[in-house]
């Protein structure tokens, strides 16, 4: 895992910028550092990489790392699990001065052009230079869990792994896009490629860039899931996910394990060897302000009844005052670099800086599982939307609301059934904000775009497949895209690789040939990784209700208090985006206790500190 940054321009050198744009993301790679420029085919060209060395520790393999004749150089941010079988079964003959996945990807690359992705299992962010022709090739992994963003006006191309090194470069290029506020306050996030940035994208999961000497930019899609024919009963899983598991162990450094006690990390522990899992306990006040239970004597109890020891790690982060609370929230919001209202990210966070003190580099997560194998109670939503859709004509709001445990979700059931659309039924179980009120506080409608952006990410997918398996395909431009975010940069921070076995390209397709009882039925979620711990944990263990943990958001808003929220917001300027009068009636309602805002408002202070920091 590392960084990488580049820029390409018909225009000038960027020598300080490209040291500056390193500088940076220096905790992406405190193990190496390299970077070249040059003016061959009358162009401006700059790479730069830092390097966190996991797989060939030696020198050999820092990066830019070159072909010997000078011709071809690649920077790569990720693994490549599969790259000793790539190297066999394509490469036989070619002289390798390094035992590293870099160099077998170059020689793939400089083989079989782009089409050698077709092949490729992993996590990266790539970026290819042909001294040959002059051209730049730049692709993503097909699922995005390696970020790469980039700027493109058709004189210059800049990119890079983070935002913040891009915006080195020129400024100007961090200058904020209004037109997703819209987006963000429907989700807490924005869908792929929008980044919050009116010059900066993503390059989308399973796509790649060529740029000539001339700058003519192509940018094509090289992946996208597929359903294979009749649903698929005959599947092994067993084999199919340990498989997938031990190929996430490829290290020359030593791997760890985060582990909840939870379905996805407990299937992972079931299949890994001589691999340390780290037990993150919360703090048992902020759990039960929470509102949630604890897995850490579920897990206790795994580990005994497997005789495998625990590492358990207390959590750090603890915030006693409303003063800790908004450091917090300020810190989150230039540590996301996009708006991404996820306030777990501090406990990932957390747990990845417990992780380093151990001495890992390489940790393994069962992040992107809720996904791949349909964990979420919103798919279950869709999946019966005409069951519920009874019940919600049976159970007016003010019902729904007397619940403890459907307070804050009441409001977005309700919503969910308004809709005739699938995106827009779907986005009211992600995000608090209908889309009336999200106008209402922007003073314009972008419903429309919104729907027309939703609709052409769904129109990639196979045609023909069910409503829950298109919302688990918007989800890999959404919701996971977000998660995969959060892991990489709170991991990153700390100079640690976060590896999610369960989450591969090729896992999901598989998921998609299913029928999908086969994934979920209306009492059980997550059946396929259910039925791998059947043979050896007890049931009420297994099907227990998934604990997780949500940060104890309604005592920090409590605490902070109407006045001081209303301050914050207009130290912050959220009022130069947002209408004053509807955002002080959701602090009004809240504070009357006339209904549950927590996580409105709290989504509100987070952007109002989002915007704070990206005008400074």
């Amino acid at each position: 895992m590392c960084g990488i940054v580049g820029y390409c321009s018909l225009k000038q050198f960027y020598t300080t910028e490209l040291s500056n744009a390193l500088d940076v993301i220096d905790y992406r790679g405190p193990d190496g550092r390299g970077a070249f420029e040059s003016n061959d085919h009358q162009v401006h060209l700059g790479l730069g990489h830092v390097r966190l060395s996991i797989i060939d520790l030696s020198k050999e393999s820092d990066q830019p790392m070159w072909t010997t004749d000078g011709q071809y150089c690649i920077v790569f941010n990720g693994e490549i699990y599969n790259y000793q079988q790539l190297r066999d079964k394509y490469l036989q003959g070619v002289e390798f001065r390094t035992s590293s996945d870099t160099e077998v990807l170059l020689h793939l690359y400089i083989k079989q052009g782009e089409s050698f992705l077709d092949e490729v299992l992993g996590m990266f962010s790539i970026c290819i230079y042909s001294k040959v022709d002059g051209s730049l090739f730049i692709a993503r992994d097909q699922l995005g869990i390696k970020p790469l963003y980039y700027a493109f006006d058709g004189e210059q191309l800049f990119f890079s792994s983070e935002i913040k090194s891009i915006g080195q470069f020129d400024p100007k290029l961090t200058k904020i896009d209004k037109d997703c506020l819209y987006e963000f306050l429907l989700n807490g996030f924005l869908y792929e490629p929008d980044t919050g940035f009116k010059h900066i994208k993503k390059l989308p999961p399973g796509h790649w860039i060529k740029l000539d000497k001339n700058m003519q930019f192509e940018l094509q899609r090289y992946w996208i899931p597929t359903a294979h024919g009749q649903a698929d009963q005959n599947i092994n899983w067993a084999k199919e996910i340990e498989s997938s598991i031990k190929s996430h162990l490829v290290s020359d450094v030593p791997v760890g394990l985060f582990f909840s006690g939870g379905v996805d990390s407990t299937v992972l522990l079931k299949f890994v060897e001589n691999v340390k899992p780290l037990l993150f306990k919360a703090e048992p006040d902020e759990v039960k302000q929470a509102g949630m239970s604890s897995d850490v004597n579920y897990a206790r109890m795994i580990g005994k009844h497997w005789n495998i020891e625990l590492d358990e790690v207390e959590s750090k982060e603890s915030i006693k005052s409303t003063e800790d609370f908004l450091e917090k929230v300020e810190s989150l919001a230039h540590m996301t670099e996009e708006p991404i209202a996820d306030f777990t990210f501090i406990a990932s966070l957390d747990l990845s800086k417990r992780a380093k003190q151990r001495g890992y580099k390489v940790m393994l997560s069962g992040m992107g599982a809720d996904e791949i194998f349909a964990g979420y109670p919103r798919y279950n939503l869709v999946k019966h939307q005409k069951f519920f859709g009874l019940l919600n004509k049976l159970l007016p709001l003010p019902l729904l609301r007397l619940s403890k445990k459907f307070e804050k979700k009441a409001e977005r059931f309700k919503t969910f059934f308004r809709y005739n659309e699938l995106a827009l039924s779907y986005t009211s179980t992600i995000g608090y904000f209908s889309p009336e009120e999200t106008s209402r506080m922007l003073g314009r409608d972008g419903i429309k775009s919104y729907k027309a952006k939703l609709n052409q990410i769904l129109a990639l997918f196979p045609s023909g497949i069910s409503d829950m398996k298109k919302v688990m395909c918007l989800d890999l431009y959404g919701f996971l895209s977000h998660n995969f975010l959060v892991a990489d940069k709170s991991s990153m921070l700390c100079s640690i690789e976060m590896r999610v076995p369960l989450a591969t390209h090729q896992l999901f397709e598989k998921v998609l040939s299913i029928d999908d009882n086969d994934l979920m039925d209306h009492k059980r979620s997550k059946k396929i990784l259910k039925a791998l711990l059947a043979d050896s944990l007890d049931n009420d263990i297994i099907e227990r209700r998934k604990a997780g943990f949500n940060p104890p958001l309604d005592g920090y808003i409590r605490r902070l208090g109407s006045v001081k929220l209303g301050e914050v917001f207009d130290s912050n300027g959220l009022y130069q985006y947002l209408e004053r009068p509807f955002i002080e009636q959701i602090i009004s309602d809240h504070f009357d206790k006339n209904v549950n805002n927590t996580y409105k408002l709290y989504q509100l202070l987070y952007l109002s500190y989002w915007l704070k920091a990206k005008k400074e």
